[in-house]
């Protein structure tokens, strides 16, 4: 499956840019508004991405190469980083395009150890990270019959709170580790993001003017502490892709095999062999016109290869025996049920929303709905019973 198809909104919230030459200072401020993962930066006045070698490539400015820019100062020079060009702590990264295979995304995630990367549209420059892959999971795109305690590290990265930002840093860079968990802080952390905003405060700027030093000086207790989300190592990735919080920063996940972190989500179950990269999304499809018998027939036919038998004009019981009837339904061996029914013309998309909720008694996780004016009567439906909207078609 192509990016533009399992995520179609990448652009709806671009990558955010910044002239070159714009003090470091500056820039990491832009990551926190919303957070962020990265920020382009484009040559001043001209509006294009600034180059590098390689001109298929681009300049980004991000978190964790500032952190280590700060890192290799002299104490001394500590506030005087920060004013540096935002170029001072740039990575060059070649963009991936909307029409890059999920497989391929994984691929560049591996190679350059990042959970993001970024994307290049006609017009727009976006970033799809792990916080994207994540909701696949309940969409059906991505499948592994993996649990959390499976793919947990056992060992999980502590410090006293009294450690200064400068020892803590030191060490989450050599271990390229995002969080540090404060001993005998009950599954308390803190993240790199953290220490980021921290360092990037006003408040904290205006106490280190006069004494550099003082920067990193302060202790992982000075930052504040997050708390990480328990859970039974029993449960399963797809049952933990419900519990993440994208706008959480660092969010991780700690059972008793370990800690799980978005990488561990994603990342190990596919290195491993056991996750599965949907060609298409096992969800309703809402096109223009209503579901036609020939683009009902090529989609069909498509779940016939991964193993469903396919029936049309059917009834079929649902869990709590509520008797329905679509014009298509197909049904792989674990019981899984997907099914499209044609519309009317005075039929809504509430109706149409309605009956697919109801084939699932409630448990329906996704649904194609296309742009148009039916697109806000099916988002407040999908927001009500908690469908994830995915807008597109397969």
């Amino acid at each position: 499956m192509k990016l533009k198809e399992a995520l179609p909104s990448i652009f709806n919230s671009p990558l955010p840019l910044v002239e070159g030459g714009t003090p470091l200072v500056v820039a990491g401020s832009l990551l926190d508004t919303p957070r962020r993962d990265a920020v382009r930066i484009v040559s001043a006045g001209a509006g294009k991405s600034a180059s590098s070698a390689d001109n298929e490539k681009c300049l980004v400015f991000s978190g964790y190469s500032a952190l280590v820019g700060l890192l290799q100062s002299k104490p001394t020079d500590y506030y005087r980083f920060l004013f540096e060009t935002c170029e001072k702590a740039s990575l060059s990264v070649r963009p991936l395009t909307p029409n890059t295979e999920l497989t391929e995304v994984l691929r560049t995630f591996a190679e350059t150890k990042f959970g993001w990367a970024v994307v290049k549209g006609a017009r727009k420059y976006g970033v799809v990270a792990l916080s994207d892959l994540i909701p696949l999971y309940r969409s059906g795109v991505l499948e592994t019959d993996l649990s959390v305690g499976e793919i947990a590290s056992p060992k999980i990265f502590a410090l006293p709170p009294s450690t200064s930002l400068k020892d803590a840093l030191g060490e989450m860079v050599k271990h390229r580790i995002r969080r540090v968990f404060l001993s005998g802080g009950k599954n308390k952390f803190v993240s790199d993001r953290e220490i980021l905003i921290y360092i990037f405060s006003p408040e904290r700027m205006r106490l280190t003017r006069g004494d550099s030093r003082t920067l990193l000086g302060a202790t992982l207790a000075d930052v504040g502490a997050v708390k990480a989300v328990e859970v039974d190592g029993r449960t399963t990735i797809k049952e933990a892709s419900r519990l993440y919080k994208s706008e959480s920063g660092a969010w991780c996940l700690v059972c008793d095999d370990g800690l799980v972190t978005p990488w561990d989500l994603v990342m190990k179950p596919w290195k491993m062999g056991r996750l599965v990269v949907r060609e298409t999304a096992i969800a309703m499809v809402r096109r223009s016109g209503g579901l036609h018998p020939m683009s009902a027939h090529a989609f069909f036919e498509g779940l016939k290869k991964q193993g469903y038998s396919v029936t049309f004009n059917r009834s079929f019981k649902g869990k709590s025996g509520t008797k329905h009837h679509v014009d298509v339904l197909a049904e792989n061996p674990q019981g899984r049920k997907v099914v499209g029914r044609r519309t009317r013309r005075k039929e809504s998309a509430w109706e149409i929303l309605s009956l697919y909720v109801a084939a699932f008694d409630g448990e329906a996780e996704a649904c194609y709905i296309i742009k148009g004016e039916l697109e806000r009567e099916s988002r407040e439906l999908a927001e009500i019973y908690k469908i994830t909207p995915l807008i597109g078609k397969i």
